[in-house]
């Protein structure tokens, strides 16, 4: 009997995370509002009123607009909330802006949310310094 097994190789959770501070100090569990189907290392807000996490959005006027953390695994909250950990503080990430390894694959980076302008990411940078989380290219 012959027995064969595939798969494919994903990026691990928190690629992009350069360093964090010792214990998980830098992690902490919140809520992801549903809605939200957001990959590892995507740029959150955090919703004022509810304190639930969402997509960064400089357009909002709820709190979201602010950067609040690091999304630290993929997350599906489509149908309903889903409690995610966030990188909140403490901590070094990746913004690779398009680099690639040797073998010619991009670097796994923070993302941020589709149409930001740069001066939007810088804000959102600064932020996230405030914050205590450092980003490095």
């Amino acid at each position: 009997m012959s027995f064969t097994q595939s798969f494919e190789e994903g990026h691990p959770a928190a690629e992009w995370l350069l360093s964090e501070a010792p214990g998980h100090q830098s992690r902490d569990v919140g809520t992801l509002k549903s809605g939200n189907n957001l990959p590892s290392g995507r740029v959150l807000g955090q919703i004022t009123a509810t304190g639930k996490f969402t997509e960064l959005d400089p357009a909002a006027g709820d709190g979201s607009q602010v950067a609040a953390g690091v999304l630290f695994a993929n997350v599906d909250a489509t149908a309903a909330d889903v409690a995610a950990v966030v990188i909140s503080r403490g901590a070094e990430v990746k913004e690779a802006l398009g680099l690639t390894n040797d073998l010619g694959t991009a670097f796994v980076t923070i993302t941020w949310k589709s149409g930001m302008t740069d001066p939007q990411k810088a804000q959102a940078r600064s932020e996230l310094l405030a914050a205590g989380i450092v980003v490095r290219s």
